[in-house]
């Protein structure tokens, strides 16, 4: 009876283990589906398709599933609703992600180095997944280096440790850092540059006297 016991509790603390996990499983999925919903997540990394559905922990993106297959030569893919994921992995994700990718692995990256694989062809997407983040050829930290540098000017305002001339130049540093990192979200996404330029007013329509002045059509006869 006593062994009949022992095995009872723990059979219930293992089902309780077993729930727990699943629970926070399920609590990481939500979170990983939360951050799909960021701009530059919901484009795959490699080949900027609609709709990632795997995570590359080592390089802390989102893919898509055709690009995962070819990444899984390079580095572990995780699906975000079939994988188990640690705190670690989640942290990582929600800290970094694709855009953050873009502003390091692509900091200095343009087309006419190398064409983005958005054919997803094997070929092309192996080139892109070694020369990008294996071998980094277009890396630099960025992120970082534009945090410490707000960081820097933040803290010297108060005192005035520095003068107005060296705080100029970090914080045209930090402009130049936001513009380079806006030029790769906007080479892996054309559409959001098309948009803003569809937006804008069309031109103003004029008739030009050349014995009188230059006026807007307003569609009446003359005087």
């Amino acid at each position: 009876a006593r062994q009949l016991v022992y095995a009872y509790n723990g059979g219930v603390l293992e089902f309780e283990k077993m729930a727990s996990s699943k629970l926070q499983q399920d609590r990481f999925e939500k979170t990983l589906k939360q951050l799909l919903r960021q701009q530059e997540n919901k484009s795959c990394m490699h080949c900027c398709s609609i709709g990632p559905t795997y995570v590359v922990p080592k390089y802390a993106i989102f893919i898509c599933t055709q690009c995962s297959g070819v990444q899984r030569d390079f580095a572990r893919c995780k699906s975000i609703s079939m994988s188990k994921f640690d705190q670690e992995e989640v942290d990582l994700m929600k800290e970094r992600g694709n855009a953050w990718a873009m502003k390091t692995y692509l900091a200095s990256w343009s087309d006419k180095y190398l064409a983005r694989p958005t054919d997803r062809s094997k070929d092309k997407l192996e080139r892109w997944i070694k020369k990008v983040f294996e071998e980094k050829q277009f890396y630099s930290d960025t992120a970082n280096s534009e945090n410490q540098t707000g960081s820097l000017v933040r803290e010297l305002r108060p005192t005035q440790s520095i003068d107005d001339s060296s705080s100029a130049k970090l914080v045209e540093l930090r402009t130049q850092q936001t513009i380079t990192s806006g030029d790769s979200v906007t080479q892996c996404f054309p559409s959001r540059q098309a948009s803003s330029v569809a937006s804008l007013p069309p031109p103003l329509q004029v008739n030009f006297d050349p014995f009188g002045d230059a006026a807007p059509s307003t569609g009446g006869g003359e005087a």
